[in-house]
């Protein structure tokens, strides 16, 4: 028995150290690129690190983020990306739900993994996207360039097309 509490304390400092360390990954955006993309006279972002950024609310209509790392961004309701140019960006495991995308570009953009549920999407490009694993539930899709698409193993469960 008296063996038992040392390991047990050992078992538990290791688990609180593994959730801590290994639980969640770690994103790090550049606050230059954050600072200049939330800049409404600029719009101009092209390359940005925005890896893991809240952009909750944001109006980033019509801001030009080719080829810009988004991954694991957190855009949620209010967002407004409305004719946005993410042509090429990574956007791998991102939360956009409900965000407005209406007439952006997304052509080849890697939106794997990601969630877009309720998203308007109408008139977007994603002609080659990669929209692999993507949960698309509820999203609004009418008139959107889906040629090309990657859609293996997502959900389009109540899409409105």
């Amino acid at each position: 028995m008296k063996h038992f509490f040392p390991s047990a304390l050992n078992l538990l400092v290791f688990v609180i150290c593994s959730v801590n360390l290994w639980g969640s990954p770690s994103y790090a955006f550049n606050r230059e690129d954050l600072n200049r993309v939330l800049e409404t006279k600029t719009k101009q972002c092209p390359k940005c690190d925005l890896t893991g950024a809240n952009l909750t609310g944001a109006n980033l209509a019509g801001v030009d983020l080719t080829d810009a790392n988004l991954a694991g961004v957190i855009i949620l309701k209010g967002a407004n990306l409305e004719d946005a140019d993410l042509t090429g960006a990574n956007l791998a495991a991102s939360y956009l739900i409900d965000a407005n995308l209406k007439g952006a570009n997304l052509t080849g953009a890697n939106l794997a993994g990601s969630i877009l549920t309720g998203a308007l999407l109408a008139g977007a490009k994603l002609r080659g996207t990669n929209l692999e694993g993507t949960i698309l539930k509820g999203a609004k899709l009418e008139g959107t360039n889906l040629e090309g698409a990657d859609i293996k193993g997502a959900n389009l469960e109540g899409v409105i097309r």
